[in-house]
């Protein structure tokens, strides 16, 4: 599956600290699977199940 992420590159990363610090540092991309794309699209695996769990809510209906 060709995927929008460079996994296995590297990236550069830069941190700035509360107090105004900077972190620069290389990381190694690492989406492995299609469900880790979702997860990173979504925010995060929590930001993910939320999105999931709250689409499968049954709406109440309006009285209008």
């Amino acid at each position: 599956m060709a995927s929008k992420f460079a996994n296995g590159n590297q990236v550069q990363v830069k941190a700035i600290c509360a107090d105004g610090t900077v972190s620069e540092f290389s990381a190694l991309v690492r989406i492995d699977t299609p469900q880790e794309i979702l997860y990173y699209e979504h925010g995060g695996i929590l930001q993910y199940v939320l999105r999931q769990l709250l689409a499968s809510k049954p709406r109440p209906e309006t009285v209008g």
